[in-house]
């Protein structure tokens, strides 16, 4: 699938295409592609997309690893947040909100601490601690869901297609109110109201 939006007031187009490819060994978001690969691998999309890759400057290539969670974000007086905390696949968008959420819980729960009577050692590994109890179930979650969606976006067999996308459809045009509300979760939490 890809996604394509307009930077610099529409002067500038951003194309992200995601393909599926059965090895990749390079962890780098700075190796250079080809157009040639890129093109085809959108082989027979619409021509505004094919379009937008042959107008490119540049293309670039990277792989997208999916972690397993980790157990826990705290060690001591160290902590994890964001990414280092729960890798997201980008398939919720959600990556970059998390890694705010946890940066206000950690402030919160830091500035709760400040106001014990227990040593600053002490008090910081319990702030580290309520930081991480406070983030780790939500941050799950949404790893998890993005890591889902990575498998519906990419039904390659068109029965796949069908049978996932075709409800998808249909509910969006019968009842699209109850696909919003199944969102409801994600974007109707309020970090603010939560630590």
């Amino acid at each position: 699938h890809c996604v394509t939006y307009r930077l610099r007031q529409g002067d500038l187009a951003n194309f992200v295409g995601m393909g599926e490819r059965p090895q990749w060994h390079a962890e780098s978001w700075s190796a250079e592609g080809s157009k040639a690969q890129a093109l085809a691998d959108f082989d027979g999309w619409h021509k505004t997309l094919t379009q937008l890759i042959e107008q490119a400057d540049s293309v670039y290539q990277w792989g997208l690893f999916d972690r397993a969670p980790l157990s826990q974000w705290v060690d001591g007086r160290v902590a994890l947040l964001g990414d280092a905390a729960h890798p997201m696949l980008p398939f919720m968008a959600q990556g970059a909100a998390m890694a705010v959420e946890d940066g206000f819980a950690l402030a919160a729960a830091l500035s709760a601490a400040r106001l014990t009577q227990m040593s600053k050692s002490a008090a910081i590994e319990t702030a580290l601690a309520a930081y991480q109890q406070a983030r780790f179930a939500r941050a799950g979650r949404v790893q998890a869901a993005s890591r889902a969606n990575a498998k519906t976006f990419h039904q390659r067999a068109c029965i796949g297609q069908l049978a996932t996308y075709g409800p998808m459809w249909l509910a969006g045009k019968i009842a699209p109110m109850a696909i919003h509300a199944r969102q409801d979760a994600l974007y109707g939490y309020d970090i603010t109201r939560s630590v």
